[in-house]
């Protein structure tokens, strides 16, 4: 697939911050802010290596692709602009697998008082 990320109008990416469980603040040059929840993905094949936390705190961006440091030239892991957005618009295959067969998406924990 061609990358479009400035035909779409997708803002350019001003910086990334890479927070807790898996998860991407991205801020735009348009004043907006997206956090991309990369947790039920990085199972994926394309996004396994993230599921190493320095690998993922790695995080740095051009303004239209997010870069991941892997440390390792032949296992890259970059993420378009326009595609971040479509991941964060999108439900992941294993979250719409867990609604499909009606469990809850996050066990219910106990309460202590």
């Amino acid at each position: 697939m061609a990358y479009r990320a400035k035909e779409q109008q997708i803002p350019e990416i001003r910086r990334v911050t890479p927070l807790p469980d898996y998860r991407l603040k991205l801020e735009f040059t348009s004043g907006s802010l997206l956090i991309l929840n990369m947790a039920d993905r990085i199972g994926s094949m394309r996004y396994c290596p993230l599921s190493d936390v320095n690998i993922f705190n790695s995080v740095t961006t051009d303004g239209w692709t997010l870069f991941f440091d892997t440390g390792d030239e032949m296992e890259t892991v970059s993420i378009y602009s326009d595609a971040a957005v479509r991941l964060a618009l999108s439900v992941p295959p294993v979250v719409r697998s867990r609604i499909e067969r009606g469990e809850a998406a996050v066990q219910p924990s106990a309460l202590t008082v």
